[in-house]
């Protein structure tokens, strides 16, 4: 329980500032990225774990992310985190057979998906499209992209090294 309490938390530090960003950009419509938001879901988990001294140290510590200048950054961005979502069945799946009781009270950000999530990457495949009609749009989405994996890898490992944090794999 303590290592998907420290994933949690770290997921936290990273996605939190992330959706402020996206939100704060007013580049992509709110209507988009409202499904797309799953910080609360993570604070409900967490809450329902409950949360050690160690838990409250991690989720002090945030990835600083700016607010986006386009479109195609804010979708670059936004690619990236949603990839995340594509492990949770097998994560999901892991904790049932190993913290059943905890994963019952406490899976709502892997359940965030449930059902939806091929319609939700149909969705965000046919905005990527759009966005990146032109040639200079589509690499600003490739290297907002970049920097946020770049970035994502960077806060996850550091909390690996901190020992404080069981990280999925990114790259399937």
């Amino acid at each position: 329980m303590a290592a998907y309490r420290a994933y949690l938390t770290s997921l936290y530090g990273f996605e939190s500032p992330f959706e402020e960003a996206l939100a704060l950009s007013g580049h992509v419509a709110l209507g988009f990225v409202a499904p797309r938001i799953k910080t609360g879901r993570i604070a409900d988990d967490l809450l329902a774990l409950g949360l050690t001294a160690a838990d409250f140290v991690r989720l002090s510590r945030r990835q600083h992310i700016d607010r986006f200048s386009s479109a195609a950054q804010s979708l670059g961005w936004l690619y990236v985190i949603e990839r995340l979502t594509l492990h949770h069945g097998a994560l999901r799946d892991h904790l049932a057979a190993t913290l059943p009781d905890e994963l019952a009270v406490a899976g709502s950000y892997l359940a965030a998906y449930d059902g939806d999530t091929g319609d939700l990457w149909r969705e965000l495949r046919l905005e990527l499209e759009h966005v990146a009609r032109s040639p200079a749009a589509a690499d600003r989405m490739v290297a907002a992209a970049h920097e946020a994996f770049a970035c994502q890898i960077a806060w996850l490992e550091q909390a690996e090294g901190d020992g404080s944090v069981l990280v999925m794999p990114l790259h399937a």
